[in-house]
């Protein structure tokens, strides 16, 4: 597969095997994140569907319930702007808006598609189990900084190392993928990995 180093997303992920847990912060992470503006939203979006393609072509990709929320949020915000740029345009005729327009509906096509994926991925797979109880690893994160972490973060934590060994974590949040790094550690789980979003990279857990 020929890499697209501008959008790319996630192509070395064809080439490993296990479970995929998907944090929303790992779909949507650009370098641009922090800034709203046309540019950001394009490069936003378009990792998205790099991540629709790469999902599709991989299977076994699951999320936790509160975590596709998450996602279901972003797809909720691109269907209201499609409303409002379409009012603006037809409105203003702005020489910018049509470029946003096909943005926001392709940003409310891909996450839509990304939500399809990640509950379809918990119906299959959701029940599957490895041999660690989760109090165990409850008790672990309650006794260190990862408790400070958000409920679905750890919810998605627990559920990858529940899972068992030669899963692993979809994420761009560094506390995150360091928790879960430290719990496959601790509890011995083997050839786990993370695919850490901000260096487009997969890496051993």
């Amino acid at each position: 597969m020929k890499k697209n180093k501008k959008y790319f997303a996630g192509e070395t992920l064809l080439g490993v095997d296990g479970l995929l847990y998907v944090d929303g912060s790992g779909i949507s992470w650009t370098r641009y994140m922090n800034k709203r503006d046309i540019k950001s939203r394009i490069e936003e979006v378009a990792t998205v569907g790099n991540f629709n393609r790469v999902f599709d072509k991989r299977g076994f990709v699951l999320s936790v319930p509160p975590i596709v929320s998450t996602v279901m949020d972003f797809k909720k915000f691109y269907k209201k702007e499609v409303k409002i740029l379409k009012k603006i345009t037809s409105l203003h005729r702005h020489t910018d808006t049509p470029e946003e327009l096909n943005n926001s509906i392709r940003g409310e096509k891909e996450y839509r598609k990304m939500v399809s994926t990640l509950n379809a991925g918990i119906k299959k797979y959701g029940s599957i189990r490895g041999n660690i109880p989760v109090k165990d690893i409850k008790s672990f994160l309650e006794h260190t900084e990862f408790n400070k972490l958000f409920s679905s973060k750890q919810e998605l934590i627990i559920a990858t190392v529940f899972s068992g060994d030669g899963n692993g974590l979809l994420s761009a949040d560094i506390p995150m993928m360091t928790a879960y790094h430290e719990l496959v550690q601790h509890f011995g789980l083997k050839e786990c990995f993370i695919y850490n979003s901000i260096r487009a990279s997969l890496e051993e857990a």
